[in-house]
């Protein structure tokens, strides 16, 4: 891409996709997506839903046909800006590797974190589309909306939500992952000074805000009939994850991006490898020029 620098289009990209799934989400909570203009009848009266009170139920699964295209759109945005993520993150490991000349493997361990954290979404995309459209469709069925027999639409909800639930410890995971990551990244760069050090306060309270995120998640799906405890949880997990991916993480990623790109413009105009960090007495200009050439090399 000559002078403009891949990992700071794919750092844009990812940012923006984050971004745009959060919003998405956002907007869903706030009935801004579905065709009735109203939030899902789960916020409405979350104890009539957890009895299983088929009119409460109906409007629920109404209301859950009408966001399909929102919720595969939202996953894809998440899966597709957290590989992107990985792949600039990627970057930063062999630059902080290099610069620690292999003393440690917490640069190893780094990726890795990022790794899982950004595969988890892909494969959530992929379980969620069936589930999402198959179920969707299902609760459609007319011996699904008889009044006088409420017993199917009540088992595919208590079905529906016993699969989710059994996989949402393990999706939700990308969010601890990612906030290891963003930490250790933290820690490292205030060990180096390869980035600004508000870049990596930024990441702290970056990963600090994901490991809520996780918290609050899983309490919100395992607050039984406790609706007050369900739906506290429910608003802060909406205030943090907007929070996580509106702002924080996609300023994180764009920034890192630009100081990446920075290293190597520095190095091209020093001719040497062995440039100047702007933010401490050593550079990585020539070990970022070479980890470019090992990634577009894999």
């Amino acid at each position: 891409m000559g002078k403009f620098s891949v990992r700071a289009v794919v750092a844009i990209g990812s940012s923006v996709s984050i971004w745009l799934a959060a919003l998405l989400q956002a907007l869903q909570a706030f009935g801004a997506t579905g065709r009735s203009g109203s939030p899902s009848p789960a916020q409405e009266d979350f104890r009539k839903l957890s009895e299983l009170d088929f009119d409460t139920l109906s409007l629920y699964w109404k209301w859950r046909r009408s966001q399909v295209g929102v919720d595969i759109v939202i996953d894809l945005f998440i899966a597709a800006g957290l590989l992107g993520l990985a792949y600039v993150t990627l970057i930063l490991g062999r630059v902080f590797r290099r610069f620690k000349g292999g003393e440690t493997d917490l640069p190893k361990f780094m990726t890795a974190c990022f790794f899982i954290g950004s595969i988890l979404p892909s494969i959530q995309f992929l379980q969620a589309v069936g589930l999402t459209t198959m179920s969707a469709n299902i609760s459609a069925w007319p011996s699904l909306n008889n009044a006088t027999n409420p017993f199917p639409l009540q088992s595919l909800h208590v079905t529906t939500n016993l699969v989710r639930n059994a996989s949402l410890y393990l999706f939700s995971l990308q969010f601890v992952f990612i906030s290891v990551g963003l930490i250790l990244a933290a820690s490292m760069t205030l060990q180096t000074n390869e980035l600004p050090k508000r870049h990596a306060h930024l990441g702290a309270v970056t990963g600090a805000i994901g490991l809520l995120v996780f918290i609050l998640e899983v309490l919100t799906y395992n607050a039984g009939r406790d609706g007050i405890v369900a739906a506290s949880a429910g608003i802060a997990l909406g205030v943090f994850l907007l929070a996580w991916g509106v702002f924080l993480m996609p300023a994180w990623t764009i920034w890192l991006g630009v100081e990446l790109k920075r290293m190597k413009a520095a190095d091209d105009s020093d001719g040497t490898g062995m440039s100047g960090s702007p933010h401490g007495s050593r550079g990585v200009g020539g070990r970022v020029e070479l980890v470019d050439q090992q990634v577009e090399d894999m």
